[in-house]
């Protein structure tokens, strides 16, 4: 889960500014709009792996 958080942060910024600077708003803004839901399955993933370690 914290990969694919990664993966989807590391697409929005670097497609979503791209197609701002080539002037496609619409196709920019659906692509910065993943960002945050990187950053949920990012968090979410480092959490439940934080939880999950075995006690030593």
């Amino acid at each position: 889960m914290t990969l694919i958080g990664v993966i989807l942060i590391a697409v929005g910024l670097v497609a979503g500014f791209t197609l701002l600077l080539l002037d496609h708003d619409d196709e920019a803004i659906a692509l910065l709009s993943i960002i945050p839901v990187g950053f949920v399955l990012t968090l979410g993933g480092l959490t439940a792996t934080q939880l999950s370690r075995p006690d030593n």
